[in-house]
Parts: C-alpha cells; structure tokens; sequence
C-alpha cells in the first residue's frame, strides 16, 4: 500500500481487498508499515477478524497472515459507506 494514502483510504482498500480474497500468501511488514497500521486499525475496530499478527521482534517485523480473514458485520458497514465515498470521489475526477 502506498505511504501516502489516508488510513481511511488504506481501510477501503484494505476491506476490498479482504471482501475479494486478494491475499492468498502471509504478508511480512515492518511494524510501522501502513498495511501494519491498518490491519491493526481494523482488527481494534472489529472491521475483519480471522487474522493472524505474528510479531518477529528480532527484526522488528510481523507477518500477517490475512488469507483466511473476513469482514465481519461491521466491516460489510463500513466498506459499504467507504466504497460510497471513494467511488463518488472518482466518479468526480
């Protein structure tokens, strides 16, 4: 994910992602990562769940282990106003 993006437009591409099943293999990041950052945001929300964070300290990483995740009521919700929102957005440029 890019650095630059906003964490809520991380969240929807994060969410849309998941809705998909776009991540098939675990997932190794730097702890201040963005896709870090954001799982951690969707896990602490109840966005998604099924999700595995496996901290590797030695090298300041974790893997995340997002094959199997889902959205759970909450996040179906919350990706449904996001895609509202970003979509209009681009139907606008």
């Amino acid at each position: 994910m890019p650095q630059n993006w906003s964490l809520e437009e991380s969240t929807y591409q994060l969410l849309k992602d998941i809705e998909r099943h776009y991540f098939t293999t675990d997932r190794q990041v730097n702890h201040n990562s963005m896709l870090y950052t954001t799982v951690q945001t969707a896990l602490d929300g109840e966005l998604i769940k099924d999700v595995q964070i496996t901290p590797i300290p030695s090298v300041g990483l974790a893997t995340l282990a997002l094959s199997q995740a889902n959205l759970t009521p909450a996040g179906t919700e919350a990706l449904t106003a996001l895609r509202q929102q970003f979509e209009k957005d681009d139907a606008d440029v």
